[in-house]
């Protein structure tokens, strides 16, 4: 199987592009995945039960690393 990897360089694009994603307060490191995730639309895999909550909150298909590869077929990535 081949799978999308993109390497984002976190420079003033970045934070111009993803700093002001509507997504609730969250610690920097985790908002940059989250930001990406949303503003791009793809899912994020993720162990961090805090994590999938707010994804939830905020419209993100967040899951956990086993669910994901349960249902990669049915993610259209």
């Amino acid at each position: 199987m081949n799978y999308l990897l993109e390497l984002l360089h976190i420079d003033k694009p970045f934070i111009q592009k993803y700093s002001m994603a509507p997504i609730p307060y969250i610690k920097a490191a985790d908002h940059i995945f989250l930001a990406v995730a949303k503003l791009n639309n793809v899912p994020l895999i993720t162990t961090d039960n805090k994590m999938l909550s707010i994804a939830s909150q905020c419209g993100v298909n967040a899951l956990p690393p086993a669910d994901f590869l349960a249902k990669i077929d049915q993610l259209n990535l």
